[in-house]
């Protein structure tokens, strides 16, 4: 049961965080394109942590 909830949580942070801060970055201003990368990347190592 725990590792179906530790799933459920993974999935929903790859499939709706992750893909909001890739699609956050990849439209940003060149000027916020780098803080926009560093959150993007945050999301990642959280999913992955």
């Amino acid at each position: 049961m725990l590792v179906a909830a530790v799933f459920a949580v993974q999935m929903a942070v790859d499939g709706v965080a992750l893909k909001g801060a890739v699609d956050t970055w990849v439209n940003a201003a060149e000027a916020d394109r780098q803080a926009a990368f560093v959150a993007a990347e945050a999301v990642r190592w959280t999913e992955k942590g």
